[in-house]
């Protein structure tokens, strides 16, 4: 990928609709050691499966034991990377959050351990499969997707961009790529970045972040960050008095 070594491997929902088996998954732990002792990244496509085999009963329940073992072992030493194409369901829900980046498509995939059906059975609340597991809960809500993307080009195109950020493995430097941006460039907001005080807003973090990023429109964004730092005392004086309002009552503490 890019002119550097990359493993993958692939579920076809085709194929018993990608459920798990023995075979297969002696196929995807045969990737994952290669993956391993050649230090490369591994990414795992077509995340389209709808769990076990049932016919196989243990033998594939075995095999996601090994394949969840080999996530662990790659931890921190090789990137793992996740793209989710279709229904993941089952245990194949668990390899991708052992792994290091989730990326899903809008609107045809989704992840969840039980489906729509079985979750209404047992709260008798009626959910959809997007609003179960979909691109938009895991990414706004749960966090554990990194990315939604319109479309599966779009998604396997930003996997190729974050390959390029990427470094082979934990022994290996960071990608070095030209930068056009001076490097004795001065942004006063930086200083405080991390706040003096508990309540500050998180977004401001995203505003510095663009201070930063972008230097053209440095300096007008310096200047929001700074009257938003002269506010945070009033604004934490104020949560204060409010805090103690409503936690006393008659003089005394309630709760």
């Amino acid at each position: 990928m890019n002119g550097r070594s990359v493993c993958v491997f692939a579920k076809d929902v085709t194929v018993f609709g990608g459920a798990l088996a023995e075979a297969h998954a002696r196929k995807i732990t045969k990737v994952q050691d290669l993956a391993l002792r050649g230090r490369a990244p591994i990414v795992g496509l077509l995340f389209d499966a709808l769990g076990a085999r049932i016919e196989e009963g243990v033998a594939a329940l075995g095999g996601y034991g090994e394949i969840f073992q080999r996530n662990v072992l790659a931890s921190g030493v090789i990137p793992q990377i996740s793209l989710i194409m279709g229904a993941c369901e089952g245990g194949d829900v668990h390899s991708p959050a052992l792994t290091d980046f989730i990326f899903k498509v809008r609107d045809t995939s989704h992840l969840f351990l039980t489906g729509p059906d079985i979750a209404q059975r047992v709260t008798n609340e009626s959910v959809t499969a997007e609003e179960l597991g979909g691109a938009l809960v895991h990414t706004t809500t749960s966090s554990i997707a990194d990315g939604a993307y319109d479309n599966d080009v779009d998604a396997l195109l930003q996997i190729r961009r974050l390959f390029d950020f990427l470094p082979q493995s934990n022994a290996d430097e960071v990608p070095q790529r030209p930068s056009f941006d001076d490097c004795d460039r001065v942004d006063l907001s930086l200083d405080t970045l991390v706040p003096a005080v508990s309540c500050r807003r998180a977004r401001l973090c995203r505003r510095r972040h663009h201070a930063a990023r972008d230097p053209p429109k440095r300096c007008a964004r310096a200047r929001h960050v700074a009257a938003q730092d002269a506010r945070a005392p009033l604004e934490e004086a104020r949560q204060h008095s409010a805090f103690n309002v409503h936690a006393r009552r008659d003089a005394y503490p309630s709760g």
